[in-house]
């Protein structure tokens, strides 16, 4: 076709014939590129336009920019330019009047706009139209074509540019429409994942300000630009703990937030009454008596409680518009429930872990005292024996120093101190001792005879208050011997602590028993005393020696009780006078020298009430060649002092008896528990995970991703639950479980140990450095527990590093073997090493490592019940070493 034809052709299209084309073209695309391509190119030939160019306002109403053009000539670049829009120009003009303009002769442009002619170095054109396009009402753009010469535009032909330019504006509106689109999708996808995130943060955290932040976050990303924050109670204030970024642009303002708002605000008031969320709508910050919050159009608050009582606040502020939508409305609110739930479970968390400590308490004091009454029991030295008893409550509540204190001649005198007190001259106090009055935690359980606790030491009440400021906390116990004090027991902290009911009952358990303990080593002391005596007596001379002739008349030789009876050496004692030596006894009668006289060796104790004495006696007959008994030779020793002894000994062997007869029941009754309690929990947990799974396959046809992540949170939360009740039944067999004695390799339980953590660490390299281990006396199965979960952790620490490295190694001593595990994992602060054989404690939280934190306390008291102790060493991120010892002989 030749170009004559095919200009012939496009002749016969009719403008309402190119506008279809355009219109279904605008219509298939949204890509701007594209846009301007299909509306500059048509419209060009379409009316014969020298060339065209498509202007945009950009997003601050305030500048114009050129999106596109076509067919423009080099010398008209300097024509059309970007600029502001307040400026003077046709496609100002047109946009400010919202109508099309048309420059249909020659001059009539640069008549119209003179700047223009200078602007552009004389370039102009001979005709124009300046098409304006709006969106939503809003300035959108301008479509502007040029002429080579003057030109009148047919009505027809203003419909078609007019119409042309709208179709452009709605094309562009559509991308803008999709644009906002993506972005809302892409910001509610983003907002969803953190909502995910949140839940499930909900779920497993009980830090309530690490809540409270993913919460901040959460509403940040729904809201932006807005402001909201988690706020506490403390001195019958709202102090602000966690908020958005956006308040550090307004420093004076949080400070405020931080230093606390009053209760008596209008909207915290109405929170406080309702116990309900309170929403404001066209929110007055003079009104609302919040200083500095006038930036708000509307404000929220949701009041978290606990225990029916209002704990904490959370607040958001929205600066872009003034009313609450019910959709916003639905989103704080399940926001603000979330944070309440995560509240509740924490202080549930608190009550649980306050339990836990309380029992994991009980239980390590009665494995203290079966401990310390093991090693009481032969003991006569009342000192050595408070010092154990200090030595064993140090080791259950740190951080502090015992000191034993006696009052002799109105002065308080140090007998015994485990652990330093931090300051020189309290010690040099001590040392010297302290008058009668001078300590109010001396006196006050002296005069009373019962334990003094303090929690916040008030250091004014006492003489001493200069050199114990340093002192958080006391507790002092008197101690009692025979219904007597005999000197007071006190523990000093170094820290403020709230004196627990676990805590008061390892401490007056302890002074109890220790009291038991030093009554029975006093007793033994005058024992051992009246024994001396009794064999220096025997030794070298007879205490009282009588006999008699062939009548029966006694004849007294001398010694040392004849004073004591008022008699002579040498007198005679007629039969009748026998009663002397029993006023109970068959003596009386003469039964038992009848009794000698044929022959029987009769032996009795004789008390005298009269003279509170009491006589050992014996009665041995003397017999001659033939057989026949001539005489009876008898002696008496003054048995008093060991008769009392002796009932001294008895009674204190009654108390120990009744106290460790209630240490065992105790001690049972709190394995009964846990195991009671760890069945009794397994049935709700088995619920959860059964109809969390039945709702699962309930969802197969009708999926919900959201409900179905919701589910997956619970079914691990469950898990999770599943674990730790098994782990406090290990924990309770071990208690339980009598111990099986036998010869046992620890290399095997090693070696068995290696196979199972392989087992549980698929594929993490390993590398061994296994010493030759003893044989000890032990249960086998029992101590292969303790082997496998110190492995199993040394591997599970170290399972960041390219590979582990565990050393398993013993060391022997003269009384017992120590054996030792050392790893290159994280390690752990050695501040907190007291902490990682207790139940549930966990020195990294459970995202870095899995666990239940009952493998330690398992391993704990297995070697507790075979005698040994356990002990850990490490600095952060340097390994940890683990030991425990077992004693050679059981």
């Amino acid at each position: 076709m030749s170009e004559s034809s095919a200009v012939g052709s496009r002749a016969h299209i009719s403008l309402s014939e190119r506008l279809q084309a355009i219109t279904e073209a605008l219509a298939a695309t949204a890509v701007p590129h594209d846009i301007f391509k299909i509306t500059l190119s048509p419209i060009l030939e379409a009316v014969e336009a020298l060339s065209g160019a498509i202007f945009l306002v950009d997003a601050t109403s305030n500048h114009l920019e050129i999106a596109a053009t076509e067919g423009h000539r080099s010398e008209e670049a300097i024509l059309w330019q970007a600029g502001p829009t307040d400026r003077y120009t046709p496609v100002t003009d047109a946009l400010r009047q919202r109508a099309p303009l048309y420059f249909e002769r020659a001059g009539v442009l640069t008549d119209t706009y003179p700047a223009l002619k200078a602007q552009t170095d004389g370039v102009t054109v001979a005709s124009m139209a300046v098409l304006p396009m709006f969106l939503d009402d809003r300035p959108l753009g301008a479509l502007v074509l040029n002429f080579n010469e003057a030109r009148s535009f047919a009505m027809q032909e203003k419909r078609f540019l007019e119409t042309l330019a709208t179709q452009c504006a709605v094309a562009l509106r559509r991308r803008r429409i999709l644009d906002t689109l993506e972005r809302r999708a892409e910001e509610r996808a983003v907002a969803l994942e953190a909502f995910v995130d949140f839940t499930e943060t909900v779920g497993t955290e009980s830090d309530v300000l690490r809540v409270a932040q993913h919460a901040v976050h959460l509403l940040g990303l729904r809201f932006p630009g807005c402001s909201n924050g988690y706020y506490i109670l403390e001195d019958n204030l709202w102090k602000l703990r966690v908020h958005t970024d956006d308040l550090y642009a307004t420093p004076d303002f949080l400070d405020s937030l931080r230093a606390g708002v009053p209760l008596d605000t209008p909207i915290s008031a109405a929170a406080l009454s309702s116990k309900e969320v309170v929403f404001v709508d066209g929110w007055d910050a003079e009104r609302e008596q919040v200083e500095g919050a006038d930036m708000y159009g509307t404000v929220a608050l949701y009041p978290l409680i606990e225990d029916g009582v209002v704990r904490a606040m959370y607040a958001l502020g929205l600066k872009n518009q003034t009313h609450w939508l019910d959709r916003d409305k639905a989103i704080f609110r399940a926001v603000g429930q979330s944070l309440n739930l995560a509240l509740e479970r924490a202080a549930q968390g608190q009550r649980l872990a306050a339990q836990s400590l309380e029992l994991e308490a009980r239980s390590n004091a009665l494995e203290g005292f079966a401990q310390l009454s093991r090693e009481l029991t032969t003991q006569d030295n009342p000192l050595l024996l408070v010092r154990k008893a200090q030595e064993v409550v140090r080791s259950l509540i740190p951080n502090g120093a015992a000191v034993y204190s006696e009052l002799q001649d109105d002065v308080w005198r140090l007998r015994s101190q485990d652990g330093e007190v931090h300051h020189s001259e309290l010690q040099q106090v001590l040392d010297a001792g302290i008058s009668k009055q001078a300590s109010h935690g001396l006196v006050l359980p002296y005069l009373t005879r019962q334990p003094c606790y303090e929690e916040a030491q008030d250091h004014d009440v006492d003489a001493l208050h200069e050199r114990v400021r340093h002192i958080g906390a006391s507790a002092s116990l008197p101690l009692l011997v025979d219904g007597e004090v005999r000197g007071i027991f006190a523990l000093l902290l170094f820290e403020r602590r709230r004196w627990s009911a676990a805590d008061k009952a390892v401490l007056e358990t302890v002074v109890r028993n220790l009291g038991i303990a030093v009554e029975r080593a006093l007793a033994l002391q005058a024992l051992n005393r009246s024994q001396h005596y009794l064999k220096v007596a025997a030794d070298h001379a007879p205490i009282l020696l009588f006999a008699t002739d062939a009548q029966g008349v006694f004849t007294l030789s001398e010694g040392s009780l004849l004073k004591k009876l008022g008699l002579e050496p040498g007198q005679a004692v007629g039969r009748s006078a026998t009663e002397m030596f029993s006023h109970e006894s068959d003596l009386r009668d003469g039964h038992r020298l009848q009794r000698a006289f044929r022959g029987e060796e009769t032996h009795d104790l004789t008390r005298f009430d009269s003279k509170g004495m009491v006589l050992e006696t014996w009665f041995v007959p003397a017999k001659n060649k033939a057989g026949d008994v001539t005489e009876v030779v008898g002696i008496s020793i003054d048995a008093t002092e060991r008769l009392r002894v002796q009932q001294q000994i008895e009674r204190a062997n009654r108390d120990l008896q009744r106290s460790n007869t209630e240490l065992q029941a105790a001690n049972q009754e709190l394995e009964a528990f846990t195991y009671s309690a760890s069945h009794d929990l397994r049935t709700p947990v088995r619920h959860v995970m059964g109809f969390a799974e039945l709702a699962l396959v309930a969802m197969v046809d009708a999926p919900n991703p959201k409900a179905q992540q919701h589910l997956e949170v619970v079914k691990k939360a469950a898990l999770r639950m599943t674990a730790l009740i098994d782990g406090m039944l290990v924990l309770s067999r071990s208690g339980r479980q009598n111990l099986k004695t036998e010869l046992v390799d620890l290399s095997a339980l090693v070696t068995q140990a290696q196979a199972d953590v392989r087992q549980e660490f698929l594929g993490h390299p390993v590398m061994w450095d296994i010493a030759v281990l003893p044989q000890v006396q032990g249960d086998r199965n029992m101590l292969q527990q303790v082997m496998t979960n110190l492995l199993s952790n040394a591997v599970k620490y170290s399972a960041r590093r390219a590979q582990s490295e565990v050393r398993v190694w013993g060391e022997e001593s003269a009384a017992e073997w120590t054996i030792h595990v050392r790893d290159n994992g994280v390690g752990f602060d050695a501040e907190y090493a007291q902490k990682l054989f207790g139940i549930f404690q966990r020195l990294h939280h459970e995202r870095e490592f899995q666990g239940t934190g009952v493998g330690l306390a398992t391993v704990r008291r297995i070697v507790l019940k075979h005698g040994g102790q356990v002990f850990a060493q490490s600095h952060a991120h340097a390994g940890a070493t683990f030991s425990f010892t077992l004693p050679k002989e059981r």
